[in-house]
């Protein structure tokens, strides 16, 4: 049971985490103005949706697992490592690079999670962070490509 509980922590870490960078996401989406309007406003869209996805997938992980998954704003901020924006970011390279970064983050801590819970007996948990961790990395490379 206790690789149970491990894995309820993480799943709940990475819920609020992709929680917040959706939200993030989706602002960014809303509020863009650049000369790469169409493309970075479609990519955000896009984005938003995926992790929109994700997140229901690892709040119904939670629930499989006989626990109670985060959902409100309240629990999702105090479980999030993302930082909301202080200030308006007005350039799309400000928008591209906190994305960039809050990716980065993400996949750091799922990379660092998925180790001890190898140790234990939860293979479903473990597949479905994989899941997340190509996800995330993929919606990086894709961001990060247009900083170039």
């Amino acid at each position: 049971m206790r690789e149970n509980l491990d894995s309820v922590e993480t799943l709940s870490q990475l819920l609020a985490d992709t929680y917040v960078l959706q939200a993030k996401t989706q602002n960014y989406h809303w509020h863009l103005q650049s000369s790469n309007f169409i493309a970075l406003h479609s990519l955000f869209e896009t984005q938003y949706n995926e992790m929109r996805d994700g997140i229901d997938e690892l709040a119904e992980r939670i629930r499989i697992l006989g626990c109670r998954a985060p959902a409100t704003l309240a629990q999702f901020l105090e479980l999030s490592s993302i930082p909301e924006d202080e200030d308006d970011l007005t350039s799309d390279e400000e928008m591209l690079q906190a994305l960039v970064d809050a990716h980065t983050h993400i996949i750091t801590n799922l990379r660092t999670a998925l180790e001890p819970l190898k140790q234990g007996n939860d293979d479903g948990t473990i597949d479905l962070l994989v899941e997340r961790l190509r996800a995330h990395e993929k919606m990086h490379w894709v961001l990060d490509s247009h900083m170039v």
